[in-house]
This record gives structure tokens, C-alpha cells and sequence, in this order.
């Protein structure tokens, strides 16, 4: 048992009340639902001399409001330009062809049963080796070289929702054109430009430094609402096949 000094020299005693509130936070750690009130009370007893035994009692408590957190959720799906098919939850692939088109696209979400802003959000996405082609073909690979490598980064394709009433463009943005090698972060606005005039792309880094939560705890109402700020992310490109 702890005690915290309050006033002149009177101890404040606490203990198994605070013992009994990790308690309620561990059950409630299962409940599929965000930020919840918890109160934490201490309480004080004190005696005037231990021979005339004139107590007093008091407490007071503390409330709390224990919050989820944030909820980034990703899903991509490509869509092939030409034929218009594309990735589904059931197919999970799509055909592709030479000379044709795919774009690819990526979207994240600050949703349910987060309650709480994301900072600095990453997405990153490289593909300067596509793998799962069958034993004993040729990798298939990014780059400019059309002759030996099977995709190259169509120009101009990168792009994103922009600011409204639900989705966020990204701050900053950084792209590579080797496996290894990433340029330093630079302005979104300017950084895609510079980015879309290249077919050397083999991989895309977007961040935002700050994703608001589709609900927020509300004190007056005691539960999550919604925040009525953009909390959704999609980004996207495109990759053409060579004729190789």
C-alpha cells in the first residue's frame, strides 16, 4: 500500500481500491467497444492520538477515460486498365498481359474501434521484384529496361485523394529506383511531380503526419462519436507490362 501526502502532514492511504480499478481495466480489455470511464477513488483515515481514538474518514476520487487508440486498417487491390478486371476479396488476382495496364491501389483508414489520432503515418510499397512467378521463369522485375525487365512505371500515374471532408492527402513523399535506395522525404505537391516524370520507379514511400480518428470520445454524452474529420487515405499508380 502506497500513500501520497496531502495537506499538513495527513496521509492519504491508497491501495486496494487502485488494485480493484487494474482489475476493471483488464475484463474490460476484451469488450469490442473504445474509450470508457473508470473512476479511482482514494480514501483517507486519520486519528487525533491512538488513547482517545477520534478518527476521522474522507475520500475523494479520480475519473479517468481509457482510450483505444488508433485503428489503421490497409487494403490494395489492382485493376487491369485494358480489360477493367480487377482484385476482389473473393479472387484476390488479377490478369495481366503484355502492353497492358495495371493500377494499384491503396487505401488506410483511422477507423473503428479507434478513438484516438494516428501521427506519422508510413505507407510503404516496393515493387522492384514481383515475386510468386512459376519455378524456373525469369523473375519478374521494375525498371526502364524494357528489353529484361517486365513492368515499368508509367509516368504520370501516381495521384491521391486530396484534402475534403474525408480524406487526407499525404505530407511528405519519397520514392526509390533500386532496391535499396530511398530518396529523402520532400513536399507531396512537389515530390510527386518530380517522381511522375521518371519510369525508373521501383518503389513509393507516402506519410502524413497526422490522420484524425473517424470517432472521438465525447464527455458530454459519455461514448465515442463521430469526429467529423477526414480519417481515410488512397493512393495510387500504375505499372505497364513490357512486350518482353
Amino acid at each position: 500500500m502506497g500513500r501520497l501526502w496531502k495537506g499538513k502532514g495527513v496521509p492519504m492511504f491508497i491501495g486496494a481500491v487502485t488494485g480493484a480499478l487494474i482489475v476493471l481495466m483488464l475484463m474490460s480489455a476484451g469488450i469490442a467497444r473504445a474509450g470508457f470511464r473508470v473512476e479511482n477513488r482514494a480514501d483517507l483515515m486519520y486519528y487525533t492520538s491512538i488513547q482517545q481514538k477520534v478518527s476521522y474518514t474522507g475520500f475523494d476520487t479520480a475519473m479517468i477515460v481509457v482510450l483505444y487508440g488508433p485503428k489503421m486498417t490497409i487494403e490494395k487491390w489492382a485493376k487491369n486498365d485494358v480489360t477493367g478486371e480487377s482484385t476482389t476479396s473473393d479472387t484476390m488476382s488479377t490478369h495481366v498481359s503484355r502492353g497492358e495496364t495495371l493500377s494499384f491501389h491503396l487505401y488506410s483508414q483511422n477507423d473503428l474501434p479507434g478513438d484516438t489520432d494516428a501521427w506519422y503515418v508510413t505507407i510503404t510499397d516496393t515493387f522492384s521484384v514481383l515475386n510468386g512467378v512459376p519455378a524456373g521463369s525469369p523473375t519478374a522485375t521494375v525498371g526502364s529496361d524494357t528489353i529484361t525487365k517486365s513492368f515499368t512505371f508509367v509516368t504520370g500515374s501516381a495521384s491521391c485523394d486530396s484534402v475534403s471532408a474525408l480524406y487526407m492527402q499525404p505530407d511528405d513523399l519519397s520514392y526509390s529506383e533500386s532496391a535499396a535506395t530511398w530518396t529523402a522525404w520532400e513536399s507531396y505537391t512537389t515530390g510527386v511531380v518530380t517522381m511522375n516524370l521518371k519510369t525508373t520507379i521501383t518503389g513509393i514511400r507516402w506519410r502524413w503526419k497526422h490522420i484524425a480518428s473517424k470517432t472521438v470520445w465525447d464527455d458530454v454524452t459519455n461514448s465515442n462519436i463521430l469526429s467529423g474529420r477526414p480519417y481515410l487515405i488512397h493512393v495510387w499508380y500504375s505499372i505497364l507490362r513490357n512486350d518482353n
